[in-house]
């Protein structure tokens, strides 16, 4: 099975970090002025309201700039990244990708 890191939502995230999905949201808005920079994030349409997503690789440098724990082991985070392929879900992902 392939390795998706680009389809982590918020409850992988606040595993990642364990935190609260609040904290989450505070820190992708940039309300946090502790943190140099906002929690990289792009969003899917979904009816009235957007998916949020995130990808591993930018979490990991976010973290590492703004000295933020990971916390997950690897065994789960091999977890959390391992997803089902869904070629509707990975096209729309793709087209909102192409408009970062």
């Amino acid at each position: 099975m392939k390795l998706d890191t680009s389809k982590l939502t918020v409850k992988n995230v606040v595993q990642i970090f364990d935190v609260t999905p609040m904290t989450i949201y505070n820190w992708k808005e940039g309300f946090d002025k502790k943190k140099t920079s906002k929690l990289p994030c792009y969003t899917v349409p979904h009816g009235f309201k957007h998916r949020v997503y995130f990808k591993w690789n930018l979490i990991k440098q976010w973290a590492k700039q703004n000295e933020v724990e990971i916390v997950v082991t690897p065994e789960i985070l091999q977890k959390l990244l391992t997803g089902k392929e869904d070629a509707k879900m990975n096209k729309v992902i793709k087209q909102a990708e192409d408009n970062i």
